[in-house]
């Protein structure tokens, strides 16, 4: 297999895995609307194909990256969708990732995309 046919593949594979990722949030949004026993069983379901996917992932060398939370800075491998809506100097936080980052070793597989919110003081 030659390095073009290597370098699809690994992009088609972050691509499964990013929207896997995303399908979190409806997924558990979903799930409020389910009786307790039913909403706890098919979250270990999802629990179960999530760390599924983290395992394939890390046997091809690929890291699921989470930055949610932390101090956002210029360098992150993110696109903020909000940037624009805050001034220059002020302290902000990845508030909420819509996509993760994905590393293939030490390099970006895939930039993640994030909403950002000011950091509290």
């Amino acid at each position: 297999m030659d390095n073009v046919s290597i370098e699809l593949y690994m992009k088609a594979v972050s691509e499964i895995a990013s929207e896997v990722w995303r399908f979190r949030r409806p997924f558990e949004r979903a799930m409020r609307l389910l009786d307790d026993k039913s909403a706890q069983k098919t979250m270990s379901q999802y629990a179960w194909l999530a760390k599924s996917v983290e395992a394939s992932l890390n046997t091809v060398g690929l890291r699921i990256i989470n930055i949610e939370g932390q101090e956002y800075n210029t360098g992150m491998a993110v696109s903020a969708l909000n940037l624009g809506d805050f001034e220059p100097n002020e302290s902000l936080i990845v508030e909420q990732m819509i996509e993760p980052i994905i590393m293939i070793d030490d390099k970006v597989q895939k930039i993640g995309v994030v909403v950002l919110g000011r950091a509290k003081a």
